[in-house]
């Protein structure tokens, strides 16, 4: 009886593989879980879709069977994220614990559990995740591998940044291989971008790549970046840059559950000028470079270079180039670098920041504010969050409220600006309410908008039309691509350091350094008491020989 019921068992799982071998989503009826996963550049993910009073535990299984279970670890390249009526989604790195490279592949066994409110396992599969999955082909960003002319090179390697130090790791990152050089990974003659989950980008032009296009290596820059952005690496036979995501005149912009992150390589060109005009005899190089993330845990997705389209009109959606800058003082004269961040400031200090529109010279054009918030990371739609504005107005459920600023008029293009002053704060953790320790990041998602067009630009945030905005305003999981600006860097708070600040019953913050300012009090009385009991005792002494 007992071998029946396994051998029905094993029918039953193994008709839900092949099942689930079909199509991304197995059909309601199956006693399996609905799962399906993702292969990233850098790394795989599993999405698995409970039922309703099911809740999702993952383990990995090594080699021998051995199952573990997975956490948040940053050692192991393991990620977990949950979210109400969404799926449960186990990250992990090539590189981490447990993935095992065979045939150029990496494969991971993940144990899936389904788990009950009362702690009992009611669904339970095993589910294999293998990168490149075996109908997937890496190719470089262009969309094809680099031929053998393009790693043919005879000196002047650059080493790839790549997970492992195999062939299909190499080719992967858009990369040559060679075992039989001292460097067999490296940069072919082409242009490469990287994208990493750390938050950064890497650039690579070669030099065949820039004569190409007539023009030399030393004239190649980042399109929109302030000085600050030079190149991280020069030779003879490449540039290359590296740079974080919010650096550098770098655009993002939100699509759905996708993050895009855009920028520009062109080259300076050389004038020659005569007595009665100027020439050049350089020609327009111009590279459009993307890194595609999801949202959810940052897993880079897709990285290209292209050549940008022409520019679209300004009546219709694409990307803005804006800027968010932190101002030194509310008179606005002064602003922090990208080399200043992180900055630090107080609790409860005033942080002026500025929104602008950049590289835009229409009078007609108005920058309108939709919504501006803090996370505790570089991603925008990192979890926890706090609004700053909704609809171009302060958060209402903030008792420090953010203050609007009034813009200059003598600046060129004053509707190109907003202005706000947010009072500063710290995270608290949802389980301890205890102040998180970590720099807070400002994003604000923006439009513009043709006060020539049919709908007024600006409504004042007092009135019903406003607050009707407010209510109805679409959240960061729109489909509707928004454009994103964030603050150049991080905000430390030096209160969120020093104290560990918790909530009382009634809401109101107290703060454990007042408990070794009592005990000292207390000291200090006791000794009081001592020395007046010893004075006192004294005088009584000294009373008494008198009489």
């Amino acid at each position: 009886m007992a071998r029946d019921h396994c051998v029905v068992l094993l029918l039953l799982l193994l008709l839900t593989t092949l099942e689930l071998a079909q199509c991304p989503y197995p059909k309601p009826g199956l006693p399996g879980l609905w799962h399906r996963y993702d292969c990233g550049v850098k790394g795989m993910q599993l999405l698995v879709f409970p039922r309703e009073g099911q809740t999702i535990r993952f383990k990995v299984m090594d080699e021998f069977g051995n199952q573990f279970e997975v956490n948040n670890c940053s050692i192991c390249y393991h990620w977990v994220t949950a979210k109400p009526q969404g799926p449960a989604v186990f990250s992990a790195d090539y590189k981490g614990c447990h993935v095992l490279e065979k045939d150029g592949r990496s494969h991971l066994n993940v144990f899936v559990e389904a788990m009950l409110s009362d702690g009992h396992v009611d669904v339970a599969q095993n589910v294999t995740l293998v990168c490149p999955k075996p109908d997937q082909t890496w190719t470089t960003p262009d969309g094809t591998r680099l031929t053998p002319e393009q790693c043919r090179r005879d000196s002047g390697h650059i080493p790839c940044i790549v997970r492992s130090s195999s062939k299909e790791a190499c080719q992967q990152a858009g990369c040559c291989y060679d075992n039989t050089r001292d460097i067999p990974c490296y940069y072919g003659s082409t242009a490469t971008v990287q994208c990493f989950r750390n938050g950064h980008f890497v650039l690579v032009v070669s030099q065949e790549a820039a004569l190409a296009h007539r023009i030399t290596l030393a004239s190649i820059r980042l399109a929109y970046a302030p000085t600050s952005c030079p190149p991280t690496q020069e030779t003879g036979s490449f540039v290359a840059f590296r740079f974080p995501l919010t650096h550098c005149g770098t655009t993002v912009q939100v699509v759905g559950n996708r993050l895009i992150y855009e920028n520009q390589l062109v080259s300076d060109i050389n004038v020659q000028v005569g007595p009665q005009g100027s020439i050049t005899r350089d020609s327009t190089f111009r590279l459009q470079v993307r890194c595609i993330f999801n949202a959810s845990d940052f897993l880079p997705l897709q990285a290209s270079v292209s050549t940008p389209p022409p520019p679209a009109s300004v009546t219709q959606p694409g990307p803005l180039r804006l800027e968010l800058r932190i101002a030194k003082d509310e008179t606005f004269r002064s602003y922090y670098e990208e080399r200043d961040y992180p900055i630090v400031r107080l609790l409860l200090e005033p942080v002026p920041m500025e929104v602008r529109l950049l590289h835009r010279t229409d009078p007609q054009l108005v920058l309108l504010l939709h919504r501006c918030w803090a996370t505790p990371s570089a991603n925008p739609l990192q979890q926890p969050q706090w609004p700053i504005l909704s609809e171009g107005c302060p958060f209402e459920g903030d008792g420090y409220r953010t203050r609007m600023i009034a813009v200059d008029r003598g600046l060129p293009f004053p509707a190109y600006y907003q202005r706000f002053s947010v009072t500063t704060f710290a995270f608290l953790d949802s389980g301890s309410q205890r102040a998180l320790r970590g720099p807070v990041y400002f994003f604000c998602s923006a439009s513009a908008c043709s006060r020539s067009g049919p709908e007024t630009c600006s409504r004042p945030c007092g009135s019903p039309t406003a607050r009707q905005r407010r209510s109805s305003s679409p959240h960061s999981g729109s489909a509707e691509p928004q454009n994103i600006v964030s603050s150049p860097g991080p905000v430390g708070f030096v209160g969120s350091y020093r104290k560990e600040t918790t909530l009382g019953p009634s809401g109101s913050t107290r703060s454990s350094d007042l408990r070794p300012l009592l005990w000292v009090v207390l000291l200090l009385v006791a000794i009081a008491l001592v020395l007046g009991i010893g004075v006192f005792v004294g005088l009584r002494l000294q009373k008494g020989n008198r009489g």
